[in-house]
């Protein structure tokens, strides 16, 4: 099999014919391998040799001289990042999240920009700016990309309210450690840290990471779980994200469920998770806690933004939501209970009409 990286066409020579069916293209991006060389053209080759390896093959019997079959593979887009942590042995490089607020270290997210709503002012983090900035250039939702990921839940919700919290995981329940980031300016929370091992499904290859639990969060996930059905919602593959719920709830009794990356609408470079893929959910009943907002533009009145956690010593952001959830949870309305007490959809608004209005 020679590689034609000017025509991009992969040649294959054969002593017996065989038919091919290439997958269609969706089905090569839903299979793709977060896990990749550093190098364009190595990363180029790796997804077209991925690809050949899923071609289903029908030999015939056949007598004659060789023949070359050249096909020619699309070249994928180069998928939209998610955390995945650095193997010990450093050989493959792995793409940041998609977090827009790790553009800077994480002292600068603690500056602040004056915002006026109404008759009052109200500081708005570099982290909620650039999450801001982001929503302001993210597409409109298909209903067809809504209904592509539809998830069923059970009838009746578990939890004493009816509720339903979707929580995000990475760097908001956890962080994990990647040598690409700046820790000298943090002092890390090292005794809430621990090791996964996980399994690269594509590779069949044993990774380890090392882990920091964000404080509160165990207390969360055990004290909401009697009044929320906890839904955790990731944009991370599945191999790594299971690993970490194992060990944040290893034996299953305050996770409902589990929704990966597959899951997640694609937007340019950000990741939504519009929570319309709950079919037999009322709106009126959800609830989404993240560190990226933009990942709920769409549901503003429905989300609890979280500072973006780096393992940092100290933290008390999800105190802070545990309190808030709990006093909500008898609520009629979620969402006209966050915009009294919460405002993001208020506040995003006025911050395009302070920044972008003619």
């Amino acid at each position: 099999m020679n590689y034609n990286e000017d025509t991009d066409t992969t040649a294959i020579s054969v002593k017996e014919p065989f038919k091919l069916t290439i997958p269609h293209l969706n089905d090569m991006q839903a299979k793709k391998n977060p896990f990749c060389k550093s190098s364009s053209l190595e990363t180029s080759l790796i997804s077209k040799i991925s690809i050949m390896t899923t071609v289903h093959k029908n030999f015939h019997e056949y007598e004659g001289e060789d023949q070359v079959i050249v096909i020619k593979i699309p070249c994928l887009p180069r998928p939209d990042s998610v955390r995945i942590p650095i193997p010990e042995d450093n050989e493959s490089e792995v793409e940041e999240p998609i977090s827009d607020d790790e553009l800077k270290d994480a002292d600068e997210l603690s500056t602040t920009k004056e915002v006026i709503t109404g008759r009052t002012s109200v500081s708005l983090s570099y982290e909620i700016i650039v999450h801001f900035n982001t929503m302001r250039n993210m597409p409109l939702t298909l209903k067809e990309e809504v209904y592509a990921r539809t998830v069923e839940l059970c009838n009746q919700p578990k939890g004493s309210s009816g509720k339903t919290l979707i929580l995000d995981m990475d760097d908001t329940l956890i962080h994990t450690l990647i040598s690409s980031l700046n820790y000298s300016k943090i002092r890390l929370d090292h005794k809430n840290a621990k090791i996964i091992m996980y399994k690269d499904e594509d590779k069949l290859t044993l990774y380890s990471a090392k882990v920091i639990i964000r404080p509160y969060a165990l207390e969360l996930l055990k004290e909401l779980s009697k009044i929320y059905e906890i839904v955790i919602f990731t944009a991370a593959e599945k191999c790594y994200a299971s690993a970490i719920l194992d060990l944040l709830d290893p034996n299953k009794k305050y996770i409902s469920y589990r929704i990966y990356r597959e899951n997640c609408i694609i937007k340019k470079r950000a990741v939504s998770k519009d929570l319309r893929i709950f079919k037999n959910r009322d709106l009126n009943n959800i609830v989404i806690v993240d560190n990226t907002i933009s990942c709920f533009a769409d549901h503003l009145s429905n989300g609890i933004h979280v500072p973006t956690y780096y393992g940092q010593e100290n933290d008390d952001s999800l105190e802070k939501v545990l309190n808030l959830l709990k006093e909500i949870a008898n609520c009629s309305s979620i969402p006209k209970a966050l915009d009294e007490r919460v405002g993001l959809k208020r506040l995003y608004n006025h911050f395009i009409k302070s920044n972008y209005s003619q």
